[in-house]
């Protein structure tokens, strides 16, 4: 069986589903996890990827340790297929996002080319949508423009929260990665050029949506 080797670098809450689930998928070879190796004080989430990776007994470098062109160099010297980023917030240089073979994947918590940015979440519930979901797509120079790979739907109720519309998100996190190792081990695989015309952008908002 064909085996997709993976080098991680994500962050926080959804991170960690995308982790567990990466760790889940038999097709999966994970070379390691790049994460931040500090708590973020009061919050449990912070380095959550670190503790489950540790746990795993995976090999986990430290992020603030590897500037963008140190992390292709990485992926490149373990021989990855592909990496694999989610809220890793640093915009990568081509000659670090086509290192691996197959080119990098970063996770969307959004319907792409929705909410392109750095708060989707937040804008899906200021805007009152009722949908939004993950997207998996491939990384290339712009903000969140890349190739759509594999999308899962999240509905989102009338009276949804931020915290409760992110459950909701770390759920749909196990079948995007089992969709996107699927595509990506497809020889035939062509994924989806994104709509410009559809595109709209989620900047950090001036106040949090409650």
């Amino acid at each position: 069986m064909a085996r997709l080797g993976v080098l991680l670098a994500a962050n926080w809450g959804l991170g960690e589903r995308l982790l567990a689930a990466l760790l889940d998928c038999p097709e999966v070879r994970l070379l390691g996890v790049v994460t931040r190796a500090q708590s973020g004080g009061g919050d449990p989430w912070a380095d959550a990827v670190r503790r489950r990776a540790e746990a795993a007994g995976l090999t986990v470098w430290d992020e603030a340790a590897l500037p963008p062109l140190e992390l292709g160099a990485l992926a490149r010297r373990l021989g990855a297929d592909v990496l694999w980023l989610h809220a890793n917030m640093r915009r990568l240089p081509r000659e670090a996002f086509t290192a691996p073979r197959l080119g990098t994947v970063n996770v969307h918590a959004s319907l792409l080319p929705a909410y392109r940015g750095p708060s989707p979440q937040q804008w899906v519930l200021r805007n009152r949508e009722r949908l939004t979901g993950l997207t998996s797509h491939f990384v290339d120079e712009g903000l969140d423009t890349g190739p759509i790979i594999h999308q899962v739907p999240v509905p989102v109720s009338p009276e949804e929260s931020l915290e409760s519309l992110l459950e909701k998100s770390k759920e749909a996190a196990a079948p995007l990665v089992r969709g996107t190792v699927k595509r990506l081990l497809d020889p035939g695989f062509k994924p989806a050029p994104q709509d410009e015309s559809r595109a709209s952008h989620a900047p950090r908002p001036k106040e949090d949506v409650t």
